[in-house]
């Protein structure tokens, strides 16, 4: 704390919480502060909770008609897992692909 990192709200959400450790870690970094302190990343974010994230990202489908809950939720995750969408054409890919069947036609004829 002597550090003085920016604190957390929690209202912030998944994509909050790893900005935050980013500019903790920035923080830190430029401190004395000792290197346990320091990975905050690979501590509270394991590779198995990431890969969980790509696995959601990966069947993430609209539930229902609720788009914009669909919307938020796509975006945190393409954001939390930049690899599985690496270039704008799989994140428009990504996207199209979780829309219902209906939408989807409409989406893919006006070519995004």
């Amino acid at each position: 704390m002597i550090c003085q990192p920016i604190n957390f709200k929690a209202s912030e959400g998944a994509v909050g919480l790893i900005l935050w450790f980013e500019r903790t870690e920035s923080v830190f970094s430029r401190s004395n502060c000792t290197e346990n302190y320091k990975l905050l990343i690979k501590k509270y974010c394991p590779r198995t909770e990431v890969q969980k994230m790509e696995d959601e990202l990966y069947h993430l489908t609209v539930k229902g008609n609720d788009i914009k809950t669909y919307v938020r939720r796509f975006l945190e995750l393409a954001t939390l897992c930049p690899t599985m969408v690496p270039n704008t054409e799989k994140h428009i890919e990504a996207f199209i692909g979780g829309l219902p069947r209906s939408i989807k036609g409409n989406v893919t004829a006006s070519k995004p």
